[in-house]
């Protein structure tokens, strides 16, 4: 089709059209791995990770910033199953989202976004912060008994 678009503009939307559905495709393999059975331990760049996830999360995200904060300042590797280790990123980034979603209009603080952190000191952390109300504190009735 784009060999026989007659004009520059139609061309040029043909070829984002392209390079939208290779993206899809790319999304579209990289979660039908997440269901594979598949206990594969591999070396794993975290933030790629991070990002790929990111990207997967896209349709429940839109409209929340996502930053990742990588406080080593360089790429970690770790060993790990990436689908496993996807799926949980995946989770906490939806749940978040959707935290951030059921208050959004009566929010009060202007700041909304998801942030995943990357903390190296004796051992690696991931934490992934949000911006939503948080967690309740669950009713709990203390009783004295004698």
């Amino acid at each position: 089709m784009k060999i026989e678009a007659r004009d520059e503009e139609t061309s040029s939307l043909l070829d984002e059209l392209s390079k939208s559905a290779e993206r899809s495709q790319a999304i579209i393999n990289t979660f039908s791995s997440l269901y594979q059975d598949n206990k594969d331990v591999k070396k794993i760049a975290l933030t790629t990770l991070i990002e790929e996830t990111i990207t997967l999360t896209k349709s429940e995200t839109k409209q929340i910033p996502k930053f990742i904060n990588n406080q080593t300042g360089h790429e970690i590797y770790i060993n790990s199953n990436p689908s496993f280790l996807t799926q949980i990123i995946f989770n906490l980034i939806i749940n978040a989202a959707q935290a951030i979603k059921s208050v959004r209009d009566d929010y009060r603080n202007d700041r909304i976004d998801i942030t995943i952190s990357i903390i190296d000191k004796d051992t690696i952390r991931l934490l992934i912060s949000d911006t939503g109300p948080g967690i309740k504190k669950p009713y709990v009735i203390y009783r004295d008994w004698e």
